[in-house]
């Protein structure tokens, strides 16, 4: 279903994908490395490979194993042909399964674990999260029992009823068939423009529609129309335009790899803010700063027959910040070069 979008609701198969990312990402993450479980205990580069091996090959068997299952359970019930109320009662079972009971019942094996021996705040954020996600996926299979009650055409005659009961397949096709029927009535229209009369002319045009057609499409050559680019698909997708305007179908895999970018980059903005935040907080407080100001008119500049000694005196020196209080401050490098200029120096410049 996921590969070739057989499915009724598109929102229920995005649900279950995350959910098992979420369920994979809480109990199952210890499959990269199995508890009590080694290849062997030396630390050689061979035996560090097998150990990698084993992990991975472990890994690829929870996947396959416990999302077979998953898949089949708690997306039950979201196929676009079959109309039973068993399959409804699998999905919401496998949705307890899955995404309810394991926070109620605590035990932990070599691979799946659902003690909570993370922090707290990890702890409590997969439990909101896996609410959400099984409250939303319960609401979609209430809309599929929902979608049973009713026959197809009494869904077809009311409005409000074919907008929450007639599927993600169904909307699509119609927009798809709105597609083609703007590029057929597009097409219908420029070929229409191209064989008519010139509006502004004051003569009677005896050309053919041959001749009017070739000397109007000479004239909208260079007529062009923005497609494609960043902006332009965003918007699209946004307003729904490239489903009814444009016929592209977008298929289920593709928004769930694009909602998990989305994702996964709002995730990796608060863990770098974070970081930054903490980095800042650390050395905000040793952090000092000591500015000097002065007016220039209260220098004094020495100078020996008409040369100058490139050190100047000033009054009126401002030190401002927290970094000046209590610290020497190193003014001259050079002592001797201090005490010859301040021969030269009036004590009062």
């Amino acid at each position: 279903d996921f590969a070739v979008d057989n499915f009724r609701s598109k929102t229920q198969l995005l649900l279950v994908w995350f959910g098992f990312l979420c369920f994979f990402a809480r109990y199952l993450s210890s499959g990269f490395r199995p508890r009590g479980a080694t290849v062997c205990s030396g630390s050689g580069f061979g035996c560090k490979i097998a150990q990698s091996v084993f992990n991975w090959v472990v890994l690829m068997l929870l996947l396959s194993l416990i999302g077979i299952v998953y898949f089949i359970s708690v997306g039950s019930g979201n196929d676009v042909y079959r109309r039973s109320y068993l399959d409804i009662v699998v999905g919401v079972a496998g949705v307890v399964i899955f995404l309810i009971l394991p926070h109620q019942i605590q035990f932990s094996t070599a691979v799946l674990s659902t003690t909570d021996d993370m922090e707290s705040w990890y702890n409590d954020f997969f439990e909101v999260l896996f609410i959400i996600l099984a409250t939303l996926t319960l609401v979609c299979q209430c809309l599929n029992a929902a979608r049973l009650s009713f026959s197809d055409e009494f869904i077809g005659s009311n409005k409000f009823l074919s907008r929450i009961l007639a599927g993600s397949n169904a909307r699509d096709e119609m927009k798809f068939k709105s597609a083609a029927v703007f590029k057929v009535n597009r097409m219908l229209e420029n070929a229409y423009n191209l064989h008519q009369p010139p509006t502004h002319s004051r003569r009677r045009v005896h050309e053919g529609t041959h001749e009017l057609a070739l000397i109007n499409f000479t004239k909208v050559t260079d007529k062009t129309e923005l497609v494609g680019g960043f902006k332009w698909a965003w918007k699209s997708f946004l307003t729904g335009d490239l489903k009814t305007r444009e016929g592209i179908w977008l298929h289920t895999r593709l928004i769930a790899g694009l909602m998990a970018q989305l994702l996964f980059s709002i995730i990796a903005i608060i863990f770098l803010s974070t970081i930054w935040h903490s980095v800042i907080g650390r050395y905000k407080d040793d952090t000092t700063y000591c500015s000097i100001s002065f007016n220039p008119e209260s220098c004094y500049a020495p100078e020996i027959d008409g040369t100058s000694l490139g050190i100047a005196a000033c009054t009126d020196i401002m030190f401002e910040g927290d970094g000046c209080d209590g610290s020497k401050i190193d003014i001259v490098s050079n002592v001797e070069l201090f005490n010859l200029t301040c021969q030269f120096i009036p004590p009062n410049p």
